[in-house]
């Protein structure tokens, strides 16, 4: 149907993404066979279990609602005819797909490095090449967001000895990190010698963001698995954990530093791994371009952290959405359509949301509750906000809060989360929200409560 209507395309990408959204499905059932720990006594380690195993699903239950919002979200938008660039948004449902894929691999290694079951494998290569992969696979990202990316590499040789792969993995987490927790400014990636290693000649990685930092208490549980504080508001909670056990495997260490601004992650490991050494046929398939002649790292442009500043300093995220003419909305404003504020940082769940709306409705967006605010403070002509839960810098809760303290009950505030637990939809009840939506939610079910609760003008 879609190839008749739209154009060809690959079936290939929708076979995949369903493919992930059966198996996310499956996911939560892996923590049934966590094992538990060993304590002195038998009903306090059941307790700890029980809480741990409680706020674990509760975090891949988001996780994975998120994704799958952007799956069927698309699909919708699709089959309905709404989306005129079907292959964009195929794309998009295949990296959602991946994204699930991902939430479950990062489980299983993390249980089979704990268990010892995944031994790394070590190869020769160029480790700038490998900093030069990971920096070029967040490029895209930062550039949405207008984040920088400086490299320092003081490496006297850049081959090393060691699971390639494994550490292409822990450097991608630290940068997505970094990224996801940074609004404005830039991101830092330093590779240097580490002489003092207890292994021997080591290599030193840093990863330092301008973003929202850490507190000691937070960076005290930062590496305990399936646990996530208050304050990040995104993840699972397995990252950081699955991180430094596989620096550990690597024979390294990892730690986190508190900076004026933003925080410091790294890592040191040593240089050459004694372990098994794969052959340079395997070492070229494990890590794509690392087979090629070594050669110099392509300089980037230096940054300095304390002098960072973002052009976007407003936070307002515009994005043009198909089928909708920007140059249009002004006519369309002219005839008074009533707009909409979506407050909502994943980029995905924006387009989505805002094209399900952009038939009947103006939609600006705000990535997080702080510029929530100001965007309220400065237009007043607003029928009605939608909230997201869980977000970085300012939550939806916090935000409905200073909305009813600023504005009063006037303004409708319809929370829409990826959470699914009856005691978060009463935190929003409670916070002021008039209602609460889940993610995924069909276009039709958002427009009817948009229709139900907005303000009549």
């Amino acid at each position: 149907y879609q190839r008749r209507v739209h154009g060809d395309f690959n079936p290939d990408q929708i076979v995949f993404a369903t493919m992930m959204s059966v198996l996310a499905l499956s996911v939560s059932s892996l923590v049934l066979n966590l094992p538990k720990t060993n304590t002195a006594n038998p009903s306090d380690d059941s307790a700890v279990f029980d809480e741990v195993q409680i706020q674990f699903i509760r975090n891949i239950s988001h996780e994975l609602r998120t994704p799958l919002y952007g799956i069927t979200g698309y699909a919708e938008l699709c089959i309905s005819g709404v989306m005129a660039d079907t292959q964009t948004a195929l794309n998009t449902i295949l990296e959602n797909g991946r994204q699930l894929l991902g939430i479950m691999n990062s489980i299983i290694n993390l249980r089979q490095v704990q268990l010892g079951h995944l031994q790394p494998i070590s190869t020769i290569f160029n480790l700038s090449e490998l900093l030069e992969t990971c920096s070029a696979n967040i490029q895209p990202s930062l550039i949405c967001k207008q984040i920088s990316l400086s490299m320092e590499n003081r490496l006297e040789s850049s081959i090393v000895v060691t699971d390639a792969q494994r550490l292409k993995q822990i450097i991608l987490h630290l940068l997505n990190n970094a990224n996801k927790f940074t609004q404005e400014g830039g991101i830092v990636l330093q590779v240097a010698e580490c002489s003092k290693h207890v292994n021997g000649a080591g290599i030193h990685i840093a990863v330092t963001d301008t973003g929202i930092g850490m507190t000691q208490e937070q960076i005290k549980s930062a590496f305990r698995p399936f646990t996530r504080d208050n304050t990040a508001q995104t993840g699972t909670g397995m990252g950081l954990a699955l991180s430094k056990v596989l620096v550990e495997s690597l024979g390294g260490k990892m730690g986190i530093v508190q900076q004026p601004r933003g925080t410091q992650f790294w890592i040191c490991f040593p240089r050459t791994l004694c372990r098994t050494l794969a052959s340079p046929s395997s070492t070229s398939s494990r890590v794509s371009g690392l087979s090629t002649p070594f050669s110099r790292m392509t300089p980037m442009s230096a940054i300095s952290i304390s002098n960072i500043s973002n052009p976007l300093s407003s936070g307002i995220v515009n994005f043009p959405v198909t089928p909708v003419d920007r140059t249009s909305n002004h006519s369309n404003r002219s005839t008074m359509r009533e707009k909409i504020l979506l407050v909502e940082d994943n980029i995905t769940n924006q387009l989505i949301t805002q094209q399900m709306l952009s038939e009947s409705y103006d939609v600006d967006i705000a990535d997080n509750g702080q510029v929530a605010l100001a965007m309220l403070e400065c237009h007043h002509e607003y029928c009605l906000v939608l909230m997201d839960l869980q977000m970085p810098v300012m939550d939806g809760l916090t935000a409905t809060n200073q909305i009813r303290s600023r504005f009063g009950d006037y303004l409708p505030v319809l929370g829409l989360t990826a959470s699914s637990f009856p005691e978060d939809h009463e935190a929003c009840l409670a916070s002021g929200m008039n209602t609460v939506l889940t993610k995924p939610i069909s276009k039709d079910c958002l427009l009817t409560a948009v229709g139900q609760y907005k303000l009549l003008t």
